[in-house]
């Protein structure tokens, strides 16, 4: 395997790629990134068994292989790397030799067939939905889910089919944040429970992309993919709260305030709540 890349191009891939590898696994290779230079792109795949990303990039090849290399090492060598071309080439001992100017790294690798195997999900229905819509509900809805790993079926976002409208729902036992869109689409259950960090790493994903993605659902699964990268979530088993039960049918008392004025106001106040206890109070009467 021979083959020449761009510095920015690489590490831009590298940088979404490495997060996702699994660092304290009791599985080596789940600390390696799969390298695999094609005819076309250069694909980056990385995998903890829960998160899959495969990324393109661009580059120039002049021989094709495939070798798995430690994500956490070449990520801190490209980042050193002067600007420019780096060269790659893998040796007959497994061990791929990294080059930019007048720097030159060793790395020793493992055998591309010890990867996990990229499961094809090319079956599953998907609907072309704008990133910006899937990021906004999940920015609204994301923060409210439990940093309680224990808490399994909290510390994740309900996908819920409402009608026509998918509705994603988030809590930890104390808030809880709902939004609903018609994001065109069905799901192959009425519901779905995506685990948070799964969704930390969509969001990461989906800041620079602009245009649409696909994105589907099967029992096991969530799919996101655009024509540079797919990343696969697997589903979080078991049953998400009633949420409904905690949510008044019908509510007497309304309060309409000015969205900037009101954040300025519990951001004064918050400053003398304890850490122990972070709540407010809020005294509301007629006109103020």
């Amino acid at each position: 395997m021979i083959f020449s890349i761009e510095k920015e191009v690489f590490l831009d891939g590298l940088s979404k790629a490495v997060p996702i590898t699994e660092r304290k696994s009791s599985l080596p290779i789940l600390s390696h990134v799969l390298m695999e230079a094609t005819e076309q792109f250069l694909v980056l795949t990385a995998t903890d068994l829960a998160v899959g990303l495969r990324i393109n990039c661009e580059y120039t090849v002049e021989e094709p292989g495939t070798i798995a290399v430690p994500g956490k090492k070449i990520l801190e060598i490209v980042k050193e790397l002067p600007a420019g071309t780096i060269s790659l080439t893998l040796t007959e001992n497994g061990r791929i030799k990294i080059a930019a100017g007048n720097s030159l790294f060793e790395l020793a690798g493992m055998e591309a067939a010890d990867y996990p195997a990229w499961a094809d999900f090319d079956g599953i229905e998907k609907a072309q939905i704008h990133a910006d819509k899937l990021l906004f509900m999940i920015d609204k809805t994301l923060f409210a889910s439990s940093n309680d790993d224990a808490r399994f079926n909290l510390n994740a976002v309900l996908f819920e089919q409402v009608e026509e409208k998918i509705k994603l729902v988030a809590t930890d036992g104390h808030r809880l944040a709902m939004i609903d869109e018609d994001l065109g689409m069905s799901l192959p259950l009425k519901k779905v429970v995506v685990p948070k960090r799964s969704l930390l790493e969509l969001k990461r994903m989906l800041e620079n992309v602009k245009e649409e993605v696909a994105l589907g659902f099967d029992p096991k699964n969530m799919v996101i993919s655009t024509e540079r990268f797919i990343m696969t979530v697997r589903l979080t088993e078991g049953e998400y709260p009633d949420y409904q039960k905690v949510i008044p049918p019908t509510s007497e008392k309304r309060m309409t305030a000015d969205r900037s004025a009101f954040q300025q106001t519990l951001r004064r106040v918050a400053i003398l709540t304890s850490d122990r206890n972070r709540g407010i109070t809020l005294d509301v009467r007629s006109g103020q």
